[in-house]
């Protein structure tokens, strides 16, 4: 976006916040008053002139708190409850167990770290929390979102050895845990750059005002768009090769129940054989002695 659109946080600096050039008073006067706490956050803010900058409907606020919230909740609760299981049963330490576990980690961070702070940004269409949330609140989102679906994709790469090759030695729990460090590792870097570019920028809303929004700003190099490359490198890692590697894992799976038959199956086919078999050595039983007796009477009364 170019320089004339937003005004980026980083020229000048008012109680601790940074300002852009030009700021009118009343934005001044606002993060004056956050920094001195006199400053109370509402959904529902003025200027000095008494016109909305924006509003938000009391009983929508409230109603979306409680949903955000209740969500917020229950994502950290039940995640944290299925590490807690798994953590304090020794036969629930399988290696699919610890790639739930990490599944489980993940939104939890994402519960915590992520989701408050982006609701209240998505609400009041602005941020209006610390600086230093804005980028951290959506690395914490890519970070979850990277680790999920990476194990996901492992989880089927492993039931796919299991059922496939099942005679191959099985991934034990000290692999599986030196894989998911990889895991976290590799969806650290490749969410770096998502806390680089996100930063508070302020948005004109017009006569003067200016507006703070989180919001990414991707630089250029030699005139590429690295914004682009980025979303392109995501939509591979995050969505094309698991989905490849996920269903040719299954596809694969279900190739295998469907064209192997179970012991008892097997075990039925033959019972029905044999008893195919004895019906045709008895039916033979039956009539042999009528054919001998057709024979012997042809013999003595021939025609």
């Amino acid at each position: 976006m170019s320089s004339d659109m937003y005004v980026l946080c980083n020229k000048t600096s008012v109680g601790g916040y940074a300002m852009p050039v030009g700021v009118g008073p009343t934005l001044q006067s606002y993060y004056s008053g956050l920094e001195d706490g006199t400053m109370t956050m509402s959904a529902n803010t003025t200027d000095s002139d008494g016109e909305e900058l924006f509003y938000v409907p009391p009983g929508l606020v409230a109603l979306l708190s409680v949903l955000y919230g209740t969500i917020s909740v229950i994502t950290v609760i039940g995640n944290a409850l299925v590490v807690i299981v798994i953590m304090r049963n020794r036969h629930m330490q399988t290696v699919t167990n610890f790639f739930i576990g990490n599944l489980s980690v993940a939104d939890v961070a994402l519960g915590i770290l992520s989701i408050p702070f982006q609701f209240q940004a998505a609400l009041l269409q602005r941020w209006d929390l610390p600086h230093f949330l804005c980028p951290a609140a959506p690395f914490v989102k890519q970070l979850s979102v990277n680790v999920s679906i990476i194990t996901l994709t492992l989880i089927a790469v492993d039931r796919y050895f299991a059922v496939v090759h099942p005679l191959r030695p099985k991934c034990q729990s000290r692999l599986a845990g030196t894989v998911m460090t990889v895991v976290w590792i590799f969806s650290v870097l490749s969410s770096i750059p998502t806390a680089v570019v996100f930063r508070v920028a302020f948005v004109p809303t017009g006569r003067g005002r200016f507006k703070p929004f989180c919001r990414p700003v991707y630089p250029s190099l030699s005139g590429v768009d690295l914004g682009h490359v980025y979303r392109l490198y995501l939509v591979a890692v995050q969505y094309f090769l698991p989905l490849l590697i996920i269903t040719g894992a299954y596809v694969r799976i279900i190739r295998e129940i469907w064209m192997t038959q179970t012991p008892g199956s097997a075990q039925d086919a033959r019972d029905r054989l044999l008893n195919r078999n004895k019906r045709k050595v008895s039916a033979t039983d039956q009539l042999g002695p009528k054919l001998r007796d057709q024979a012997s009477w042809s013999r003595r009364f021939p025609q």
